[in-house]
Order: C-alpha cells, then structure tokens, then sequence
C-alpha cells in the first residue's frame, strides 16, 4: 500500500503525521463534548492542538505550502492565546453569519455550543481583526471564519497543487510527442 502512495505521490514524504491526527480529535473533542464545570479544559485543549499542529509544520517545513498554512495557523494561535483559549466571535457577526439565535441563550464570555469560538464584544477583544470576522450566511461548517483560516486554505490549495503537480508533469513526459 505504501508503496503505491509513493507512485502516485512521490514527493508526499510527511513525519509525524500523528500529531495531526492527535490535533484533530483534540478539536473535535473541544468543540462537541460538553466539559461542563470544567470549561477551563476547554481553553487549555484548543490551543494545545495548534501547537501539535505547529510542531508537525516545523517538522515538515520543506513544502512551501506547509509554510503558508503555518503562517494562518500562527495567526489563529494568536488570537486564540490573548482571548483566552477560544477563538472571538463578536454578537454581531454571529448574527450576520445566521446564528443569532444562538445569542438568546449566550452571554459574553461564554463559549458558543458546537464551535471553537467564545462571545466576545468587539471591544473586549485582543487583536480583534484576527478574530472570526469574515461572515456569509450559509449553511457549511463554516459560516464565520478569520483570516488565518483564508491563509490556511491557501496553504492547503498551494500543497494540493505541490503535490500534484509532479504527477501532472510525470504524466505528460510519458505521453509521445505530437511530432
């Protein structure tokens, strides 16, 4: 099986790749497994996950495209650390993304149910234009988000692209020529 990746993607050579996976169902256990009492596990599990997501771009830093999803994730980490472990969202953009219904059961400073996001009014939040900002009423998983999440997705396009652009090139070398 292995070595069938490296036929279709010879360049893909990751370390640590379990620190993503590691990373991830942190998230995922953040953002849906209710801590009750213990919200301040919440905050410290969060950023904790960026920075085993961090480490594995340090690790793998040699692809142009980890370094640009890097750049988003530190934006994100920043403004994650100085709100207090959530990302900030504030009343309004969570109304302009759809979702202000949610703001009948919220107060400031709780941390909003299903999201990796805590309500904060513009005012009270550090680096706000790091925050989620960006607001389109639609019904994905992403209804806000910041601008480290446009420069992680242009990391991820610029790798998808890095990694395939080999196979492309090796394609049309082994196609004859037209002449």
């Amino acid at each position: 099986m292995t070595k069938r990746w490296r036929l279709a993607l010879p360049k893909l050579d990751l370390r640590f790749g379990w620190l993503v996976l590691l990373a991830f169902i942190a998230q995922m256990v953040v953002i849906y497994v209710g801590f009750g009492d213990v919200g301040v596990l919440r905050r410290f599990a969060f950023p904790a996950s960026y920075v085993l997501l961090l480490a594995f771009l340090v690790l793998n830093w040699r692809r142009v495209g980890f370094l640009v999803i890097g750049a988003g994730l530190i934006l994100n980490f920043l403004a994650i650390v100085t709100n207090g472990g959530l990302m900030p969202i504030s009343p309004a953009n969570l109304e302009r993304a759809g979702l202000g219904d949610q703001l009948v059961e919220l107060e400031l400073g709780d941390s909003v149910p299903d999201t990796k996001n805590v309500l904060l009014a513009e005012s009270e939040t550090h680096l706000q234009f790091l925050s989620d900002r960006i607001a389109w009423d639609s019904p994905g998983p992403l209804p806000v988000f910041s601008i480290g999440d446009v420069v992680v997705g242009a990391g991820l396009a610029v790798l998808i692209i890095e990694l395939l652009l080999p196979v492309v090139l090796r394609v049309s070398q082994n196609r004859p020529s037209p002449t």
